[in-house]
Formats: structure tokens, sequence, C-alpha cells
């Protein structure tokens, strides 16, 4: 028995004599929660803002092969028809042409769509009930065609 008492008069380095307390329960305290909370947020945060950003680069992707695929397709008509996806109208007038700035774009992709073989594949566009061809924000492409031929190009935005 006085082993005992030496003992519990020696024990000069328990956790009580420093001031700690052990607690009885295994829960969290609510600091311990709000900070748990708080670093889930930041965390959440920071890969929301890098989905956003690869989302972002996938659009822009998108737009500039829907532009190469319509110029191709521009492309393969002029060569298959001889003559520039336009209105006769605005062949005769030897002036450049530009379609869905305050016009619609449906004339081009008409005649993109109606001809025979069909020089562009429609169910990989964005189309709107007008027959405009859409880029993925929405709006429409505009589409220059070089009429006069003075090499200016053909171009798609």
């Amino acid at each position: 028995m006085k082993i005992k008492s030496i003992r519990k008069k020696s024990s000069v380095f328990s956790l009580r004599s420093w001031g700690c307390r052990l607690r009885s329960s295994l829960g969290f305290t609510l600091l311990e929660l709000l900070i748990v909370i708080s670093v889930i947020m930041v965390l959440a945060g920071l890969l929301l803002s890098a989905f956003f950003k690869v989302k972002n680069a996938a659009k822009d992707k998108q737009v500039q092969i829907e532009r190469k695929v319509i110029e191709a397709a521009i492309q393969a008509y002029k060569m298959q028809e001889r003559k520039m996806p336009a209105e006769d109208v605005d062949l005769r007038s030897g002036v450049d042409k530009t379609y869905g700035d305050d016009d619609d774009n449906n004339p081009v992709m008409r005649f993109l769509t109606n001809s025979i073989p069909p020089v562009l594949d429609t169910n990989k566009l964005r189309w709107d009930e007008h027959g405009n061809v859409l880029n993925p924000d929405g709006e429409k492409y505009k589409i220059t065609l070089d009429l006069n031929n003075d090499n200016s190009g053909t171009n798609v935005e």
C-alpha cells in the first residue's frame, strides 16, 4: 500500500497538472467543426474554379472545330458546284458578303445542307428556329464569303 501512495504523490507530470482536461465524450467541438467546414469550402472553391476553366477551354475548342467544319464545307461546295454558296443576287454584285452580322446566316447554310451530296453534317451543329447556325454561346456565326475573288478569303467568326 505504501507503493500506491508514493506513486500518487510523485505523479508531478500528469495531464491535469499541465492544465489539460480529458474529455469524457468523443464528439467534436464547435470550433473543430467550423474549421473542417471552412477547409472543405476552400477546397470546393478551388475545384469549381478549375472546373469552369476546363469547361471554357472545351467551349473555345468546340468553336474552333465548328468554324473549321463550316469553312471546309464552304470550300467543298465551291469545288463541287463551281461557285460560292450565296444567293445569285449576291454573286452578281461582286462584293464580299457577310452573313449573320445584321441578317441571318441561313442562306449559306441552306446551300451547304441542300447540295447533293450534302457537304455539311447538320447533326453536329446547333441551329435556331430560323435555320441559323449558332456557336456554343447561342450567337449566330458570321460568315464572310469572298464573292469578288480578290483572295481576301472566306472567314467564319
